[in-house]
């Protein structure tokens, strides 16, 4: 028989070996359907990826908080006094207070600042993210204008990355692990890609199968 359609059950019965992937108590089940949860139970992938106290949850619906309670992923991101919160709505302050992730970013001597709007220089002074991104000799400079090179000098972002000598080089134009010269853009494709794959280990599973 052609190995992608055979496979062994525990009874050396011949099944598809997608079918055969989770064998619980004689049922046989697709790859992409099937999970086996704490008890041994059959259920499908996603509605197994977070089983509390018997019930099974949704990945996108549950996580846990610090009490076992069940709630969803996007509220239960931060958990203060017993307040459940939505991701993109709360942070936790030097105190402990609650406030927006966006205000919160920077908190300093009492003040809250948007994260677009502020940043700490080492001064600890107050300054926009962009002009307080590179800060030389008390000067502020743009994020998109300043870069610091080997050698302490100011030049724009986009002209100083650094290679393994030390010389000057675009950034668009930066090393490869083996000391080539690599696009940006290419590197970014090749993350992009790896990451999508990371997201989609069941479409590699199914391609190998």
């Amino acid at each position: 028989m052609n190995i992608e359609e055979a496979a062994l059950d525990s009874e050396g019965a011949v099944m598809n070996i997608k079918e055969a992937a989770l064998y619980n108590e004689g049922a046989f089940m697709n790859i992409e359907e099937a999970a086996l949860d704490s008890e041994g139970a059959v259920m499908t992938i996603e509605e197994a990826a977070l089983y509390n106290e018997g019930a099974f949850m949704n990945i996108e619906e549950a996580a846990l908080d610090s009490e076992g309670a069940v709630m969803n992923i996007k509220k239960a991101a931060l958990y203060d006094e017993g307040a459940f919160m939505n991701i993109e709505e709360a942070a936790l302050d030097s105190e402990g207070a609650v406030m927006t992730i966006e205000e919160a970013a920077l908190y300093n001597e009492g003040a809250f600042m948007n994260i677009e709007e502020a940043a700490l220089d080492s001064e600890g002074a107050v300054m926009t993210i962009e002009e307080a991104a590179l800060y030389n000799e008390g000067a502020f400079m743009n994020i998109e204008e300043a870069a610091l090179d080997s050698e302490g000098a100011v030049m724009n972002i986009e002209e100083a990355a650094l290679d393994s000598e030390g010389a000057v080089m675009n950034i668009k134009e930066t090393m490869d692990s083996e000391g080539a010269v690599l696009n940006i853009k290419e590197a970014l494709w090749i993350v992009k890609n790896l990451l999508w794959i990371v997201k989609n280990p069941l479409w590699i599973v199914k391609e190998l199968l």
